[in-house]
């Protein structure tokens, strides 16, 4: 989930260049199946961290991922 258009266009082509040079690496279909892995263990393990936070305050529960963010982060420093 992004906050706005513009924090998802930033997110989108700060990706790009990282994208295409693993993807030709890689191959499509590994590359989408890792990108896939990563977004989904990413939003468990916020979702984990999220639920624990929530004991003591209930307002944390309202807070959205923050979209693509985690993945091009992980994927630039792995």
């Amino acid at each position: 989930m992004h906050a706005q258009l513009l924090n998802y266009l930033f997110s989108l082509l700060s990706y790009v260049p990282t994208a295409m040079s693993q993807e030709k690496e890689s191959g499509t279909v590994k590359f989408a199946a890792n990108f896939l892995a990563t977004s989904v263990v990413i939003q468990v393990l916020y979702v984990i961290l999220i639920l624990l936070l929530s004991i003591n305050s209930k307002t944390i529960m309202m807070q959205p991922a923050m979209g693509l963010w985690p993945v091009v982060m992980c994927d630039i420093v792995v």
